[in-house]
């Protein structure tokens, strides 16, 4: 939700200080409400005066410095300052969610009696409906913008004080979206968090830590399944390190070797830390896994030679 560069400019500009602020930046964040973020701005740091026509209107406008923002806003206002009863009021929302504004325009002029009713002059209820017309084409949940500043919150609150932990959790839930891993790694740089290359010997499938660093999660490198990379993980932990290329081979079930897997492990660098070169070991890995599968023929138990 705060990950954009627009949104973490408001954030900076606003200043929360509440949970209900980051509520209503959640929900102003978008076309439409974005229009009255300098408004909300200003009124928030006091350089810009809220004018409400009737007093229930600040009651229920207050939180979000004087503008309509949500469907649930939208409701109390229909139902406190213009006398309709909440089963109307949630005919109205509905009409609202689904963008049937012109079944919503059939209700200005009951709207507007109601509100003078209450107390305010003419003119200024047609203009808060008005406003309100306005932002019926853009209504947004309460309820739902507070679940998603609630995460937002809550991840914030992750990447500050576990910020290696968080980004490599954050990492592994995009693997299979390249561009966002590409990003996130551009993250950890920025937070001077290195992400060190895969290993066959040390990475795990998911992105993990090491000592303070983020390892590469071998099932983010194409071709490469997560159940291969579990067998690998679970031979390895087993049953020690692979010493070198041959011994890893051996040490496999044949049904994990595969040349597309081989050849992705090894473009990766995923051998790299055992010293090999990768084009020297592209050009000869072949003959090695064609001479691990003819011992093995030879071997077959119970076979006469």
């Amino acid at each position: 939700q705060f990950e954009s560069d627009g949104m973490k400019k408001m954030l900076r500009e606003f200043k929360p200080d509440s949970f209900e602020d980051l509520i209503l930046l959640v929900a102003a964040y978008r076309p439409g409400p974005m229009d009255f973020i300098p408004d909300i701005i200003a009124a928030k740091h006091g350089k810009k005066e809220t004018h409400y026509i009737i007093p229930q209107l600040k009651e229920i406008l207050g939180t979000t410095y004087g503008q309509c923002i949500y469907q649930e806003q939208l409701m109390s206002i229909f139902h406190e300052c213009a006398g309709f009863s909440l089963g109307q009021a949630d005919i109205i929302r509905r009409y609202m969610s689904k963008k049937k504004v012109d079944k919503f325009l059939k209700y200005k002029s009951q709207f507007v009696d109601g509100v003078v009713l209450n107390g305010a002059d003419r003119t200024d209820a047609e203009a808060l409906w008005e406003s309100l017309e306005g932002f019926a084409r853009y209504a947004f949940n309460r309820s739902h913008a507070a679940v998603y500043a609630l995460i937002s919150y809550m991840t914030a609150w992750l990447k500050f004080h576990y910020p290696v932990e968080f980004m490599a959790a954050l990492i592994t839930s995009v693997m299979g979206n390249t561009d966002k891993v590409v990003e996130y790694i551009r993250e950890c740089n920025a937070l001077n968090i290195k992400v060190l290359k895969p290993d066959i010997n040390k990475s795990f499938a998911k992105f993990s830590v090491e000592d303070n660093n983020i390892r590469f999660g071998l099932a983010a490198v194409k071709n490469v399944g997560v159940n291969i990379i579990n067998n690998i993980v679970i031979e390895r932990e087993t049953n020690g390190t692979f010493t070198d290329f041959m011994n890893l081979i051996k040490r496999l079930d044949s049904k994990d070797i595969n040349k597309r897997v081989i050849e992705s492990l090894i473009k990766c660098g995923g051998f790299d830390g055992m010293g090999y070169n990768r084009a020297s070991l592209m050009m000869g890995y072949e003959k090695v896994l064609e001479s691990v599968s003819l011992e093995r023929k030879k071997n077959v138990k119970g076979q006469i030679s």
